[in-house]
């Protein structure tokens, strides 16, 4: 069944240059990119995000995630949700990503998506 994942570029892949890796792999498993604009998180949109009860080490999370704009992309395809949660798996063991650094963003699940793109569309509103 064809569905729709978000996907949101981190700091740490564009520094590290993986994002044509990734751009190769969703190509290679038959999904679609439409690259939508970008986010600008601040903390409270992202707590929302995420659905953090609470903020930890919110200084680090400001500087990572608030601090620039977000490259932002819908990918759909067959089992789009499940395929980004393996490449994503696959991407961060390969560079050991852990803690905040964690490559990129991409819905865990259909009811993921739509919750995640109701608040992305409330941040591109700003």
């Amino acid at each position: 069944m064809d569905t729709t994942t978000l996907v949101f570029i981190k700091p740490d892949m564009a520094a590290l240059g993986l994002v044509p890796e990734l751009r190769v792999r969703i190509n290679a498993m038959a999904l679609t990119i439409n690259y939508i604009g970008t986010v600008q998180f601040d903390l409270q949109s992202l707590q929302t995000f995420y659905q953090w009860k609470q903020l930890f080490d919110p200084a680090k999370l400001e500087e990572y995630l608030c601090s620039s704009a977000l490259p932002l992309w819908l990918v759909t395809g067959e089992d789009a949700c499940a395929k980004l949660m393996s490449i994503k798996t696959h991407m961060r063991t390969n560079v050991g990503a852990r803690g905040l650094k964690t490559l990129f963003h991409s819905s865990a699940s259909v009811e993921d998506f739509e919750r995640e793109y109701a608040i992305i569309i409330r941040c591109l509103r700003r």
